[in-house]
């Protein structure tokens, strides 16, 4: 994942557990990202992985706009109260309150009434109509319990395991940029080394030769030596120490690099989905236990008022 993708799925993060932009400004930091906002510039905010900072002090920080459209200012402050929104708006099982005076006068128990005689219409309304809500409001209620014994965990036990999975998510990304970033260096220094060595051959040649006999094995060979000097000045670039390791142990490193990063990959893929199973069952349950909350108000609220009418 390059350093972009990072900042942009860690903005994201954050956007998920603020409660407005101030909020988000201030919960960055916890998260591992520099931010600048001033708003009475027309570029008003940036941002920077700190990690991205601590291995390069002179790094530059980048615009919000640079990272797209959904990550400036106005639309951080829209994705936040969208999401709340979404969050606080999830679809559940609906409880009929059959007490309250509108289900009573409701266009739907009239529709039930069937007018063979004025004298059993209030019978048939009322049997009819308790028939009905209370089947519905009984199909709710066992679905919530079914869905509440789909897991023996109780609700906090889910959400902190939850928590747990995406924590290690969380926490695994680092030590993979930093095998990200070792890889992609490998994989510049081990071509530079390539081409250093095949033109290498051209160089010593050149130095042990003398007079006209050098002139013209430059005059002949001049690619392969510009080549050789290129490819020599990129190895000091890539190998300030001078240490250049054997091809053959680069290679055999970057090989492993690669398995471990796919396996990295798969367990944090592994645990996002875990952490997302998790959090779904514990919505679930907290769902289920407000629809049955509202069926015990309900059953309640009704035999009070039976008792009252009696």
């Amino acid at each position: 994942m390059s350093w972009k993708e990072q900042l942009k799925r860690t903005i994201d993060e954050v956007i998920k557990v603020s409660e407005d932009f101030e909020d988000f400004l201030a919960k960055c930091a916890d998260f591992g990202i520099l931010v600048d906002y001033n708003p009475d510039h027309k570029i008003d905010l940036k941002f920077m992985l700190a990690e991205q900072k601590e291995r390069n002090p002179r790094a530059k920080m980048t615009r919000a706009k640079t990272l797209g459209y959904f990550y400036e200012s106005q639309q951080i402050r829209k994705r936040i109260e969208s999401y709340k929104y979404q969050m606080s708006h999830r679809p559940t099982a609906r409880i009929i309150r059959t007490t309250a005076e509108k289900f009573q006068q409701s266009q739907g128990l009239t529709n039930w009434v069937t007018p063979h005689s004025v004298g059993r219409c209030h019978e048939v309304t009322e049997g009819t109509g308790d028939r009905w809500e209370d089947r519905e409001n009984m199909k709710a209620s066992s679905k919530a319990l079914n869905e509440m014994n789909t897991s023996n965990s109780t609700l906090e036990e889910l959400e902190s395991a939850a928590h747990r999975a995406f924590a290690e998510f969380m926490v695994m990304s680092t030590p993979q940029i930093e095998l990200s970033d070792r890889i992609h260096k490998m994989e510049e220094q081990i071509p530079a080394i390539e081409k250093y060595h095949e033109f290498l051959a051209y160089h010593k040649k050149y130095t042990s030769l003398e007079g006209k006999a050098k002139t013209k094995y430059k005059s002949d060979f001049c690619y392969e030596l510009d080549e050789y000097h290129k490819a020599s000045k990129k190895l000091i670039e890539l190998f300030p120490d001078a240490h250049i390791p054997k091809l053959s142990k680069l290679k055999t490193e970057l090989e492993k690099a690669r398995t471990d990063y796919a396996q990295q990959s798969a367990e944090r893929k592994a645990l996002k989905k875990e952490a997302d199973r998790l959090s779904r069952l514990a919505q679930q349950k907290r769902d289920s236990q407000r629809t049955l909350a509202r069926y015990m108000q309900n059953e309640q609220a009704a035999k009070r008022k039976k008792s009252q009418l009696e």
